[in-house]
């Protein structure tokens, strides 16, 4: 009897245990199909507000991925219980690490954007180039030193390009703010919602000449 018993205790236990690793097989397998559906690769500098890049994000981190952790730590539990190898499910670790980055990279877009546009208000005839080509170098630094995975996003690429550009056009504000231009002070605030740094320089320039031609 008592031999019977200890048998129908371990078929049990067994049963049980091919239970919890067949729930921790398709568990890995909708996580494998989660990872391309991250929002990562979908939010462009140009086509999103920064407020619905952070609402999807936070949707997500609350929502897909807070169910997700949790349904893990299940599975977990009962790995420990069992005395199961624990899964290391290396594809909700890719998940939280892909938001967490993506956090960060749209953390950087509202300070460079803050950044620009601050720098947008200050009176032309004051504008502190070289303290800004300071800042762009920075930037352009910590730009570099994303993962290789942020590179390929659109929303860093867009980053890199609007941070270039003002680059190339702050020597040129300099060069429009000679003792021989005979251009009034002005602000940056003449830009129009559409204007780029590229255009500003372009009419500033056709203004200078206007006044030299008079």
């Amino acid at each position: 009897k008592a031999l019977n018993t200890r048998e129908q205790h371990s078929g049990a236990r067994d049963r049980e245990e091919q239970f919890v690793k067949q729930q921790t097989a398709v568990f890995e397998e909708r996580l494998g199909d989660v990872v391309p559906q991250l929002p990562a690769p979908h939010l462009s500098l140009s086509a999103t507000a920064s407020d619905d890049a952070y609402s999807t994000i936070d949707t997500w981190a609350t929502s897909t991925v807070a169910s997700l952790l949790e349904e893990a730590k299940q599975l977990w539990h009962l790995q420990t219980l069992f005395e199961l190898t624990k899964s290391p499910f290396t594809a909700l670790t890719e998940i939280r690490t892909e938001l967490a980055l993506l956090k960060h990279m749209w953390d950087l877009v509202c300070h460079i954007r803050g950044l620009f546009d601050d720098w947008m208000q200050s009176p032309f005839a004051y504008v502190d180039v070289e303290g800004f080509l300071d800042e762009i170098r920075l930037l352009t630094k910590q730009l570099k030193q994303q993962p290789m995975r942020v590179k390929e996003w659109d929303v860093y690429k867009g980053l890199s390009e609007a941070t270039t550009r003002m680059a190339k056009t702050l020597p040129l504000l300099a060069e429009l703010r000679s003792p021989y231009s005979a251009l009034i002070p002005v602000s940056y605030t003449h830009l129009r919602a559409h204007e780029t740094p590229e255009h500003l320089v372009c009419r500033l320039l056709l203004e200078k000449k206007k006044k030299k031609t008079y």
